[in-house]
């Protein structure tokens, strides 16, 4: 049975292979053919106009992510749901998943969320203590991201399930959410680093 490995993927800007990598992981242009001779993230560009044309805050997306080599992966945004908030132009959120039409969290590679005016919030991890259980917070790690930014990474945690590592930073008062399935702090900075340095354009 053949597996497939994990690795960073470059999804927009073509890079030069370093000649002394590891020859089974890569940074892998976008126009690369794969198994369904498509892009990493099959409709990526639909749903990232979708939101261009939508949001009025800075769309910020990852230009790498990590995932497996020669998986196809699937993009999703209902901006239907933005009409909910009283600020329906300023927040996005976006998933990546393995199927197309299944949102639950094991369909789920990551998501990349931004929020204006966004706050920050502690998260709580579980401690167990002989019969006693109690709630601890999960300590962030300071960051410095491409442009001299401040960002913050969560490690992965256990609460109520398991919550996937994360990375955040502020640009322009939005908030940036960067929530990734098995990534370290290294990985979650590089993808973060590509989304900073590729504010992609409003549609007229």
């Amino acid at each position: 049975m053949q597996h497939t490995l994990p690795i960073l993927l470059l999804l927009m800007a073509s890079h030069s292979m370093n000649a002394h990598a590891d020859p089974k992981k890569a940074m892998i242009p976008t126009d690369q053919v794969v198994t369904l001779k498509t892009i990493p993230i099959y409709n990526q560009a639909d749903v990232l106009k979708d939101v261009t044309d939508f949001v009025q805050i800075p769309v910020l997306f990852p230009t790498i992510i990590k995932g497996d080599l020669g998986k196809v992966y699937f993009a999703y945004t209902d901006l239907q749901e933005n009409f909910k908030s009283s600020s329906p132009k300023a927040h996005y959120d976006i998933t990546i998943g393995y199927t197309p039409g299944c949102f639950a969290t094991y369909c789920t590679l990551g998501s990349i969320r931004a929020e204006l005016k966004g706050q920050m919030t502690p998260d709580y991890t579980l401690k167990h203590d002989g019969d006693k259980t109690t709630e601890v917070e999960v300590q962030k790690v300071s960051v410095t991201l491409a442009n001299n930014t401040k960002g913050y990474f969560t490690p992965g945690f256990t609460a109520a399930g398991y919550v996937e590592p994360k990375i955040q930073w502020v640009y322009k008062d939005v908030l940036y959410t960067i929530q990734w399935a098995g990534t370290s702090q290294k990985e979650l900075v590089q993808m973060a680093n590509s989304a900073i340095m590729a504010e992609l354009p409003h549609h007229k």
